[in-house]
């Protein structure tokens, strides 16, 4: 669709909702935008630079925001024009029975390779539209695809909703920050708290969340995670966020928080455990069918010799294969034999993420993760207690609650064998891991 025909759509929304039609000068505002111009190069007459980038462009994008439910910059202007013409992504009529969905998706990332998780899907969905629980968490080890299962969810079940805004932690905003953004998104940009109380703050998103169905995603909530003995400690400073999860988790409203972490706060456990509606999803590696489709797009047929094998030696963990993938075809001309020769392969990237996740680990989960690491067989919990246990000052409940802490961190895997004892194990890419760091 070409800009004129965006025009014409935007002005038909504006007419629908009683307002007038976009000014020809708001109407060259996006025309030039949509062109990649900057304000420098906007060229309107009756107007100088100065006031089309610090007044009219400003209250131009306001109005487009108001009018789409979608936060609008002069940098998302296609992007957000191009997803009214979706059907996935359209913006329907209001009606009595069907109000106007207000979307605001412009944290989400792009999300282009996914493949499988229908299950999850499928358990994800019940979970928020047909049980209406408050709060779900997804949580799993870095790389495993919690963002993208997120953000297929929320193209899935948006139209259940009044409201739908997504907002990544990633650069640490503070809870004040997050809570205005949001009571701005929900009274349609007619409240601006920024100056109120934490308390008062709360107070107007629950009014929102219970006057309306809102779905809020909360995405890279581990950015505001502490080190430490226990997991799913804050940041110092960000400690509020612990009211924040407490007040949609405890409170009665219509609403719905999705959070992802590579660990769920530690208000998130104490809520599953205390309120049945509360949810928490621990997110594996994919399925072997649906990581052969992943590998296909990426050039390794499903046929190939040993595809299989090289699957099970990343347990499915998406972005280690796709990693492994170009290692294959780079180094080893495609043959996934030559390349299975040699120790796992993670490369780089996933070290980096990985060097991330273990900074937050205490010296004894860390002693206790190399420990696991060397063993050649799965390690029951009554090994590591007469193991630990002869440790200065190191009584057995700290020994489980490390156990606990790496569970709930998505490092260490639980297997049960036919005798009822629990073991425990590393995942080979984690394992290759601490092994590097090791030697």
């Amino acid at each position: 669709m070409d800009i004129d025909k965006f025009l014409t759509q935007l002005n038909n929304l504006l007419i629908a909702k009683g307002e007038k039609e976009l000014s020809p000068r708001d109407q060259k505002i996006i025309q030039d935008s949509w062109a990649g111009k900057t304000y420098e190069d906007m060229n309107i007459p009756g107007y100088t630079t100065d006031y089309i980038k610090k007044m009219a462009a400003p209250s131009l994008w306001k109005k487009l925001s108001n009018l789409t439910g979608q936060r609008v910059t002069k940098k998302n202007l296609r992007l957000v024009l191009e997803s009214l013409s979706k059907p996935s992504s359209s913006i329907p009529e209001p009606t009595e029975s069907s109000p106007l969905l207000k979307l605001d998706l412009s944290d989400a990332p792009y999300v282009s390779d996914f493949y499988g998780r229908t299950n999850e899907l499928a358990q994800l969905e019940q979970w928020i539209v047909t049980d209406h629980s408050p709060l779900v968490a997804i949580f799993g080890i870095t790389g495993i695809g919690k963002t993208a299962l997120s953000v297929k969810l929320v193209e899935q079940i948006k139209d259940q909703f009044e409201y739908v805004i997504w907002r990544s932690l990633k650069d640490t905003p503070s809870v004040e920050e997050v809570l205005s953004d949001l009571i701005q998104f929900f009274s349609n940009h007619q409240e601006n708290p920024s100056s109120t109380t934490l308390n008062n703050l709360l107070s107007r998103l629950m009014y929102y969340l219970n006057q309306h169905r809102c779905l809020v995603v909360l995405d890279e909530v581990e950015a505001i995670m502490d080190a430490g003995e226990s997991s799913g400690i804050y940041k110092e400073g960000y400690q509020d966020y612990r009211k924040l999860l407490q007040c949609i988790g405890e409170k009665r409203h219509q609403s719905c928080l999705l959070l992802t972490s590579q660990e769920p706060p530690q208000e998130v456990k104490e809520l599953v455990i205390r309120q049945g509606r509360i949810r928490e999803f621990q997110l594996k590696g994919l399925k072997k069918e649906d990581a052969k489709a992943l590998l296909s797009k990426d050039g390794i047929s499903k046929s190939l010799h040993g595809v299989g094998q090289l699957i099970d030696s990343y347990k499915g963990h998406p972005l280690a294969l796709k990693i492994a993938v170009r290692t294959i075809q780079n180094c080893h001309n495609g043959k996934i034999s030559d390349f299975l020769k040699g120790s796992l392969f993670i490369g780089d990237v996933l070290i980096n993420m990985f060097d991330k996740q273990f900074s937050l680990l205490s010296d004894f989960d860390q002693e206790l993760m190399n420990h696991l690491a060397m063993a050649t067989e799965p390690v029951s919990t009554q090994y590591l207690l007469a193991q630990f246990s002869s440790y200065p000052n190191r009584a057995s409940s700290e020994i489980k609650t490390s156990i606990n802490n790496l569970l709930q961190r998505s490092l260490i895997e639980k297997t049960s064998q036919d005798i009822g004892e629990v073991f425990f194990n590393v995942e080979p890419v984690i394992k290759n891991y601490l092994n590097k760091r090791l030697y």
